[in-house]
């Protein structure tokens, strides 16, 4: 199920098992390529509890537990989170042999993806200002520099004289 942070991590501490919370985002492209395999996880492994928290600003739950990036997997027992899931594990294969490992639990079905897993799965596009704005004053500042060198100035008397003929 997708819940809140807050939410989540409560509910996380109320059980008594082991279980992974997925931290991700829907801005977050990688997130989204994550989402439909942590579904199939979660169909896969029936007794095993799979929360997945959408966040859109980094709250005190987040942090707290070290998801500092999206998305951010981690494996909690007894309440206690207890590591993060490699980065690499990226895909249901993986993410399949990390919980066998970590859980000695079997998979309970295929492993694959269903279309099913993919409801509702979409990458959110939003514009990014500070991107922009970004390699706008990197280009400019970097141009003014340019400029200020006198390899800057003699290319500008050139191109001057160019435009001039």
């Amino acid at each position: 199920s997708i819940v809140t942070a807050e939410y989540g991590v409560s509910k996380m501490n109320q059980t008594a098992s082991c279980g992974f919370v997925l931290f991700y985002s829907s801005y977050c492209r990688f997130s989204v390529e994550v989402l439909p395999a942590y579904k199939a996880l979660a169909r896969i492994f029936p007794h095993l509890h799979l929360l997945a928290v959408k966040i859109n600003s980094y709250s005190s739950s987040c942090i707290q537990f070290g998801a500092v990036g999206t998305p951010t997997i981690m494996f909690f027992y007894n309440s206690r989170p207890i590591q993060k899931m490699p980065a690499s594990a990226s895909n249901l294969t993986t993410m399949s042999s990390y919980v066998v490992n970590t859980t000695d639990l079997r998979p309970a079905g295929v492993l694959e993806i269903t279309p099913e897993d993919r409801e509702g799965v979409q990458l959110l596009q939003s514009f990014d200002w500070a991107l922009l704005f970004s390699v706008l004053f990197l280009s400019l500042t970097g141009c003014y520099n340019l400029l200020s060198t006198n390899a800057g100035k003699r290319i500008l008397v050139f191109l001057k004289t160019q435009t001039a003929v």
